[in-house]
């Protein structure tokens, strides 16, 4: 089986910009093209390390990182490829880090000022209507209804009213018969209540 690329492909790798993604792209199409050559016609690294300054060249964002490779000495230790990728990484990793920090950031200003997440932001929370400082928002438990104390019910019978106490006719909460409430256990009687 043939090998797909050549040093052909190398030069046809292209910086395509300063974004993160483009920055992830430049380094995958250049790995992708290394894998896939025949590794007697990779080049030497001064080759490689002029190809892949050329492309660094065109960079506004990796500029200093450059310049600075640019300024080293042609035997120094660190001009090579593995050098320059490495930069590159450096930056991107470096830039994901500024905007989860920044991310962070607004997500904490948002939630001190009352946003709660899963429930939307609070400027789009649609504004309640207006009540009267005196008047009662709940909903009277004897009758059912919304807007009036037990004094101030309109279906207030004279009297005792209903009431449910605990005399004969009372019914159970949960709905339960006379004959299951009788073979419900007492917890306190079997276990020594206080």
């Amino acid at each position: 089986m043939g090998y797909l690329c050549c040093t052909l492909h190398l030069y046809k790798v292209q910086w395509l910009g300063d974004s993160v993604a483009q920055m992830k792209q430049f380094m995958s199409s250049w790995e992708y093209v290394l894998n896939n050559m025949d590794p007697k016609e990779i080049p030497s690294d001064v080759a490689l390390t002029d190809i892949l300054s050329n492309c660094l060249s065109k960079s506004k964002t990796m500029k200093m990182d450059y310049e600075l490779f640019d300024r080293m000495d042609i035997g120094h230790a660190d001009r090579n490829p593995r050098y320059l990728i490495l930069q590159i990484e450096k930056k991107v990793r470096k830039i994901l880090a500024e905007n989860n920090k920044a991310k962070i950031l607004d997500a904490h200003t948002a939630r001190a000022q009352g946003y709660t997440p899963g429930f939307g932001s609070p400027a789009d929370a649609a504004a309640l209507p207006g009540q009267d400082a005196g008047q009662f928002t709940g909903t009277y438990h004897y009758c059912g209804e919304i807007g009036h104390y037990a004094n101030a019910c309109p279906n207030k019978q004279n009297g005792k009213g209903k009431g449910k106490g605990k005399g004969k006719g009372g019914s159970d909460p949960l709905g339960r018969t006379k004959e299951q409430l009788g073979k419900i256990h007492c917890y306190f009687f079997h276990h020594g209540g206080p």
